[in-house]
């Protein structure tokens, strides 16, 4: 098994749970409703389901609320990476010794896998109703992993939480021990509602689950498919894979959505939680897409109907409703499948086939950049600029001495004196494939900060493509301003540089932008801006970034881009620079103070790579058009120059 990614499962669960939580405080605050509530005390009660490889470290792990494992079952029913980590991350209790314990502001969390049809369950309800009623600041949720979903009626797509009930206890007449167990438990939980005396309780379904550690996936055996898949180097694909769908959900999802039942849920309410509908030829097809090097596809060629296909599928439109915004933390079908696999076939995670939108030109874009870079360092090494690598570009030299891979920019910084040295010489020095793009070079481009070009190239974000600009492969200039040491007049500046950019943004853009009360002071604003030039904002900006310039041994600068709202650090930490190899440049500068600058911009710990799940794309790309550089980057061969108008602008000759 692959334990980084195992653990980057915890890690990634805690963060989208805790900016879950945060967004529906947010919401409840906006719609003046009580904020959702965080149990000071997390009791969970397993019989060594899927999900608890997650959903316990997780719990454990987060700032508020104390996570206890109540030992009940023998160890021999857990995973063996969760045996490992007990006790270790999270505390561990029994029955006996909470017994006697009185509850307040406690959740109990139950977690039961069906197929087990453990009769102590019975007992445990019984044992947490008891310790969470009469108080309304206790919760029970009850975590139900289903047995195989019958086929359900020809035409009917899901099955709602009611109609699975009546389906499964009204329809079937030969029902299994695991489908009685089920039913049984529904009830007790039924029946234990009615004497809760003012605790909440709420009851989860899930039907099939893979990934993390195990699977629990009673319609497929998705693992065991992989696992043959990668020793028998194929897939084959038949007619009956095409003809059986089942609603199934990532465990990492479940994991999380226990975590919103347990406090968004509705009290007294069911609910069924999946979140893909797929047939078994979607996993092998998905399988073989994500491995193409490692497994062949074969497929009997055979059609089918779709009038033919089985649904054994639950709806979770029910949970998806009320739990807002929660499917905008839930992985993709392929993703999931992806990290699952890496999982347990102990294979490296592959950042570059999670950054699709790169389009498999990532690593040329980065050799452009670097052409960029070798310009820039020419003119600042012959006018005698001091600059040094910046942000994630500074990072990515100092851990592996190259770009980090899913980043697509390069930043540098430079100290207020040597940009104004290098914005007033690079646009007469830099070479004629390149271009410098600032406010004062070309009309049409109002970043605040100045970037070198790369010529009939396109790199557009979400943001950029709104303009009409030369916008390609570009390499960012922060420039880092003094500041003065009194808290209160630093603070009143960066305030002020942050509405000057705010401004511009919005006299760029040139309608309303945000939302609420912020668009209409927008649309107010709007037609007084459009009267005043758009220079006269870079001046202002420009004044204020520079009016403590002239102070005489200044202890502090501001960030020029992103980090400005972090506040002032050391001058001293980037005055002086030092070299190291960076991708194919063998002198790149970096700060001699890199360890003070980057624990400014990343924290202390900056050095460790981030969570597998956090290595994402750095901008949204709109567009990527390399042109005459997609096969060259020194881009030889003569080809039309662009025409921001577009491409039918562009001139033959």
């Amino acid at each position: 098994m692959n334990i980084e990614i195992y653990n980057d499962e915890i890690k990634a669960l805690s963060k989208k749970a805790s900016e879950h939580y945060q967004k529906m405080c947010n919401l409840a605050h906006a719609k003046r409703q009580p904020a959702p509530v965080i149990k000071s005390k997390n009791y969970v009660f397993s019989d060594g389901t899927v999900m608890e490889d997650c959903l316990v470290p997780a719990l454990a792990s987060a700032k508020d609320g104390e996570c206890l494992f109540v030992d009940v079952f023998d160890n021999s029913l857990f995973t063996e990476q969760f045996v490992q980590n007990k006790g270790v991350g999270f505390n561990c209790t029994s029955m006996d010794d909470i017994a006697d314990s009185c509850f307040e502001d406690t959740a109990f969390i139950l977690l039961i896998d069906a197929k087990k049809a453990n009769s102590r369950w019975y007992e445990i309800i019984d044992f947490c109703v008891q310790k969470a009623k009469n108080s309304t600041t206790n919760k029970i949720v009850v975590s139900i992993l289903l047995p195989e979903v019958r086929t359900i009626p020809e035409g009917i797509e899901k099955l709602e939480e009611r109609e699975y009930s009546f389906f499964l206890e009204k329809t079937i007449a030969d029902l299994t021990n695991t489908e009685k167990f089920v039913i049984d438990i529904e009830t007790a939980c039924r029946k234990s509602f009615k004497d809760i005396n003012g605790a909440q309780m709420s009851l989860l379904r899930f039907d099939n689950i893979f990934g993390g550690a195990g699977t629990s996936s009673p319609a497929y055996d998705i693992k065991a498919m992989v696992e043959k898949a990668f020793k028998d180097g194929e897939v084959i694909i038949n007619k009956q894979d095409h003809l059986v769908k089942f609603s199934c959900m990532y465990a990492r999802d479940a994991a999380m959505s226990v975590l919103a039942g347990l406090r968004y849920g509705k009290n007294g309410h069911v609910y069924n939680v999946t979140n893909y509908c797929v047939t078994v030829a979607d996993f092998k097809e998905t399988l073989q897409k994500l491995f193409p090097d490692k497994i062949a596809l074969k497929t009997d060629g055979l059609t089918y109907s779709k009038n033919d296909v089985e649904k054994h599928c639950l709806s979770s439109l029910k949970f998806m409703h009320e739990q807002i915004k929660m499917q905008e933390y839930l992985e993709t079908f392929e993703n999931a499948l992806y990290f699952s696999v890496c999982c347990w076939m102990n294979i490296p995670f592959d950042v570059m086939s999670q950054l699709d939108c790169y389009e498999g030109k990532l690593d040329r874009l980065k050799t452009v950049e670097i052409d960029i870079l070798m310009e820039i360092d020419r003119i600042c090494r012959k006018h005698n600029i001091k600059y040094f690598l910046a942000g994630g570009s500074c990072l990515g030299a100092i851990r592996n001495n190259k770009s980090i891979p899913w980043d697509d920019d390069l930043d540098l910084g430079m100290l207020r004196e040597d940009y104004e040295k290098f914005r007033k010489v690079a646009p007469q020095e830099l070479g004629e494939k390149f271009i410098y793009s600032s406010h004062d070079q070309d009309e049409n481009c109002h970043y605040y900060f100045d970037k070198i070009r790369l010529k009939d190239t396109y790199f557009s974000t979400f943001y950029s493509n709104k303009f009409v600009l030369a916008d390609g492969v570009f390499v960012d200039i922060v420039v880092y301003d003094q500041t003065t040491t009194n808290v209160r007049k630093c603070n009143r500046q960066i305030k002020r540089i942050s509405f000057m950019i705010k401004l511009i943004n919005l006299r760029w853009h040139g309608y309303p932008i945000g939302s609420g009360i912020t668009r209409l002071m927008c649309a107010l604003l709007l037609p007084f801006m459009k009267l005043i030039p758009f220079e006269k904002y870079h001046k202002w900006y420009d004044k204020l970034a520079t009016k403590y310039k002239k102070l005489k041994n200044a202890k502090y600068v501001l960030d020029g881009g992103l980090h400005l709202v972090d506040g002032p650090f050391l001058k001293e930490s980037i005055s002086e620079i030092e070299y190291t190899k960076f991708d194919n440049m063998e002198q790149a500068p970096i700060p001699t103070g890199y360890k003070e600058y980057l624990t400014f911009l990343y924290g202390p710990n900056f050095r460790p790579e981030p969570n597998i799940s956090s290595r994402l794309a750095a901008h949204k790309i709109a567009r990527l058009d390399l042109g005459k550089y997609i096969f060259d980057s020194n881009g030889k061969q003569d080809f039309r120059a662009v025409d921001i108008r577009g491409e039918l602008f562009e001139n033959e000759e």
